[in-house]
């Protein structure tokens, strides 16, 4: 259940997390089924994390084709352990990439990231929280409203904090 926002970049918090942080860290973003992160918030993840975007093309691989990658991957996540306190899930909201956000598939990956969480905080025996950027409101064409409704939906076990991020515009030299 999303418990705050934050005014902030995910990114760079992860990358400061992933060097001191001791609490158990879960991120999450939306990716489509062809391995594409070329727009939006995946290519900045891609390079902060390379492990995210290798761990997305494995994944790909696995299914023979796009009608299996239709049927079979949508809605799925991968989750990539990027340091003992750190994973970071694929969640496969879209089947292409643009404007294809599936909110039923949205609701399935966060159930089964909530499920996986969950055990692991059993497991581990850890305070676990789940960070996201506005997963699906960008480049997916959603509507933040329904998408934030669906998170809090399928996640009722786990806080969720929203990064929202507005990066400020460069400024330019004039002559």
């Amino acid at each position: 259940m999303i418990i705050e926002y934050v005014d902030g970049n995910l990114i760079a918090f992860l990358q400061n997390w992933n060097k001191t942080g001791n609490k158990r860290i879960y991120s999450a973003h939306g990716c489509n089924c062809f391995a594409a992160m070329g727009s939006g918030y995946a290519p900045q993840l891609a390079r902060a994390f390379p492990l995210v975007k290798f761990a997305d093309d494995q994944y790909h691989g696995t299914f023979e084709d796009d009608r299996a990658r239709a049927l079979h991957m949508l809605g799925t996540v991968c989750g990539v352990e990027i340091s003992r306190n750190l994973t970071i899930f694929n969640a496969y909201t879209q089947y292409r990439p643009g404007p294809d956000l599936r909110l039923p598939q949205l609701a399935k990956a966060f159930q089964d990231i909530n499920d996986r969480i969950e055990c692991c905080a059993e497991m581990d025996n850890r305070e676990s929280t789940l960070l996201i950027p506005k997963i699906g409101a960008g480049v997916a064409g959603g509507n933040w409203e329904e998408i934030s409704k669906v998170i809090d939906d399928n996640t009722p076990n786990i806080g969720v904090i929203v990064f929202e991020y507005t990066p400020q515009p460069r400024q330019g030299i004039s002559v």
